[in-house]
């Protein structure tokens, strides 16, 4: 593997909980994360596997190039661009999806689920009790939610739900200062030019 986590990545990676709620700011490295814990479940159990973005177009430029460069070549035995799948050489497939579409994401079994940037998906309680939620049922699949902040909608709901001692549900938070790999001063200078809201 060409990516290691940092130790907050790692205790989320780590963590036991079905469903896994990660609130970070940007360049913090929760991307990285829900690409290397998809992996991972991949690696260990042979089924389907998505990451689902506000857009299709989104989870293209979040992923794609990313996933690609991060899985060893000769884990793959093939990709599809235009699907925006890889399979994996052991059966198992990782594709990247977009929440635009409700239609194109009911009938499949999946054995893990990843939802990017959660905060940003409209009609977010219909598309998951309705659509992505069974879709983890044949096989008790897990889940993990991962998103910027964005006000008190379903994300903030959903990390409160976490905090709350639920056996399934945990929730995380963290800063882009918790990225060891960019330089606390860049964080400064941009808290110093944007608004306090805008930073936050």
């Amino acid at each position: 593997m060409k990516v290691k986590l940092n130790k907050w990545q790692a205790e989320v990676a780590n963590d036991s909980h079905r469903f896994r709620i990660v609130c970070s700011g940007r360049r913090s490295g929760k991307s990285v994360l829900s690409r290397m814990i998809v992996l991972k479940w991949a690696l260990e159990n042979i089924g389907t596997y998505w990451i689902v973005s506000p857009s299709y177009k989104q989870s293209k430029q979040i992923h794609w190039r990313d996933l690609q460069r991060e899985i060893p070549y000769e884990w793959i035995a093939k990709k599809n661009e235009v699907e925006l799948s890889i399979t994996l050489k052991n059966g198992s497939v990782i594709e990247l999806k977009g929440a635009e579409n409700p239609d194109a994401l009911r009938g499949v079994k999946l054995r893990g689920l990843v939802v990017d940037e959660i905060a940003s998906i409209r009609n977010w309680d219909w598309l998951w009790s309705e659509v992505l939620r069974p879709t983890l049922t044949d096989y008790e699949a897990p889940a993990l939610f991962i998103s910027t902040p964005k006000g008190y909608n379903h994300f903030f709901d959903l990390f409160q739900q976490g905090q709350n001692s639920h056996d399934s549900y945990k929730s995380w938070k963290f800063t882009s200062y918790d990225n060891p790999f960019i330089k606390k001063e860049e964080i400064d200078n941009a808290k110093a030019e944007l608004t306090e809201d805008t930073f936050a």
